[in-house]
């Protein structure tokens, strides 16, 4: 039983990696400026503060797939925009911790 609790929880922490890595490659890509492309790089895959683990999750019905991409296309720049800002507002892309 613990050794499936084990595999089940390294699972979850990769699935949890990957949608973070996802997420960062993509606003990195997209970022519009170096300088927003240097605030990005600092941010770490690792960060789980934005995942929702606790709920009602419904696997067996059809979702929108290009929710991720819908959000991504519509990121608010301006926040990055404010590096020189970051030290006054605390500077984190929401959910995201340096």
């Amino acid at each position: 039983e613990m050794d499936v609790w084990n595999h089940c929880t390294r699972l979850i922490a990769a699935i949890i990696h990957y949608y973070n890595a996802y997420i960062l490659n993509e606003l990195f890509i997209k970022a519009p400026t170096e300088e927003q492309k240097k605030y990005i790089a600092q941010f770490s895959p690792t960060a789980w503060s934005h995942t929702n683990l606790l709920g009602h999750y419904v696997f067996c019905q059809e979702v929108k797939n290009d929710w991720l991409k819908d959000w991504i296309q519509t990121f608010n720049w301006e926040m990055t925009a404010g590096v020189k800002n970051k030290k006054k507002k605390g500077g984190n892309i929401k959910g995201f911790r340096q």
